[in-house]
This record gives structure tokens, sequence and C-alpha cells, in this order.
């Protein structure tokens, strides 16, 4: 016969399926954070993606429209600032709120550097392999051409289908 456990220390059905109910709470949350990551994760992936978005914005769209209008590239990111043509480009780190890096190595390659606090998306990598990153400062390294100086080959013709 077991002996009888003081009135305090009694589990009732109650109690019991309410420690149940909790744990398995507790077992959720710890297996969506693991999932989908913490929400500081979450937090720094994005401000990633921000500074790849303005670093793609700064080379295909600041630097390379600088180029094919100056047939230079710029000494510094600040020479594009006030131009028109720049006004929705963010030049500056969505944290830090500091210019990204620029560094210009010859007529037409230069560097835009900026750090990152994660490592790249493998899913981003499957689709574009150069702007593949891992933490903290990094540089990529860009060519630039003039567009008539590109090899540019035109999509055959798709013949149109009669009806």
């Amino acid at each position: 016969m077991h002996p009888a456990l003081p009135h305090h220390m009694k589990i009732t059905g109650i109690k019991l399926f309410s420690i149940i109910i909790s744990t398995i709470i507790v077992i959720i949350v710890i297996v969506a954070l693991f999932l989908v990551g913490s929400p500081k994760q979450e937090r720094l992936k994005r401000f990633d993606e921000q500074r790849l978005q303005n670093l793609q914005e700064i080379r295909f769209v600041a630097i390379d429209q600088f180029y094919q209008d100056n047939r230079r590239l710029p000494d510094a990111l600040q020479e594009m600032y006030s131009t028109n043509q720049m006004s929705g480009i963010t030049f500056l780190d969505p944290v830090s709120k500091e210019s990204y890096g620029y560094t210009r190595i010859n007529e037409n390659t230069y560097e835009l550097c900026t750090v990152f606090d994660m490592p790249s998306d493998s899913e981003m990598i499957k689709y574009d392999p150069f702007w593949e990153h891992g933490s903290g400062p990094t540089c990529f390294t860009i060519s630039v051409q003039l567009r008539s100086e590109q090899n540019v080959r035109p999509s055959p013709a798709v013949p149109m289908k009669e009806y």
C-alpha cells in the first residue's frame, strides 16, 4: 500500500492536465523558433536583404548609368548623390546609416563593400551566385562596359502561331 501524499503534494487530474499542456506549448515554441529562427535572426536577415538590394541598385542603376553617361567610374559614391536619376537609391547601410564602401580599382573595375550580419541565404545563391557572401565585411569586385562595347546578341525571333 502506498503511503498517502500530503494534500499540498497531491497531483489532481487538472494539475496533471495543466502540466502536460504547458510542456506541449513549450516544446511547440522551441520547435517553431528552431524552424523559423528567432525574431533577432529574422531582423538581421531582413537587414542583410536590404543591404544586398541597395548594392544591386547602386551597381545596376547608379554606377552603370553614371558610367554610360560620363564614360568613367565615379571617384566616390558621393559623386552620384545629387543626381536626379539617383534620388530613389539608398547609398547608406540600413543600420549604421554609413555609406557603403566603394573603391575604384581601375578605369572600369570597382568594389562595392558592406558588412553583412549573416551568411547569404542558399535559396538566393541558386539564382545569382555572384552575390554570395559570409557574415562580416564583404566586397564585391565589379567590372563595367559601355553599352556599345558589350557583346549583346539579340534573341532569335520566335515565329508567330497562326490562328
